[in-house]
Formats: structure tokens, sequence, C-alpha cells
């Protein structure tokens, strides 16, 4: 009966590997976050695949407002604006294109019409 028991547990544990694979990340893939002011907004940076969300957290009539920009760069003063105007709980995603091991540096902010304010503290990040 033992033997059946584990001849069976074997079976299910190689089922799940087969059906259920992991996604697999490399070593040093990192997820980032920066938040604005009362976090009622965040951006999150992630380093596999270069991706950028900028999220809004709040129902607030406002929207979320994310800047990022390449420190490395040989313009690294120009910050590159992103609104996401979907509403709570969305977010809006950039795709970018950065260097292995290459910096962003990314900030979350609050959005009213044409108007930014209530921005958190710049993070930075590593591709």
């Amino acid at each position: 009966m033992k033997s059946l028991a584990r001849a069976l547990c074997t079976s299910v544990a190689a089922a799940a590997v087969v059906f259920f694979p992991q996604q697999a990340f490399a070593a040093g893939d990192s997820v980032y976050y920066a938040y604005s002011q009362g976090n009622a907004t965040y951006v999150k940076f992630e380093s596999n695949g270069e991706r950028f969300f900028v999220c809004d957290n709040a129902s607030d009539g406002h929207h979320a407002v994310g800047y990022y920009n390449f420190p490395e760069s040989s313009t690294p003063g120009i910050y590159y604006p992103v609104h996401h105007y979907g509403g709570a709980g969305g977010c809006k995603l950039v795709d970018l294109s950065v260097g292995e091991g290459k910096k962003v540096k990314f900030q979350a902010c609050i959005g009213e019409g044409e108007s930014v304010y209530a921005c958190g503290p710049y993070k930075t990040g590593t591709a």
C-alpha cells in the first residue's frame, strides 16, 4: 500500500511540474516601487522586460502620473511623463527599452487636469 501511495504522489508531483510551470526569472530580476504623497498613486518598474507601470490607487477624481528618466544617458535631465486616466485600480503600461544593467529613475505623482502635484520621492531601479 505504501508503494502505491508513493507512486501516486510521484505521478501527481510530475504532473504538477508539467502542467503548472513556474515563471522563470533570472537572478537579479527585481521589481521597484515609488509612491506619491499619501499613496494615491504608484509607479512600478520591473527589471525583467523593462516594464514601467503607472497606477491609480484612489477613487478621488484625480489621475496617476509617473515620470521616468535614464540618469546614465546623454540626456540625464529629461524626465518623460506617463499619465494614467483610466481610474482607480488600473494601470498604464509602458515598455521601456533599456540596456541590461542601466539605471532607471522614476517618481509617482497625482494629476489634476494638466497640473501635477503631491509627488513622492524619486526611486532608482536597475534594468
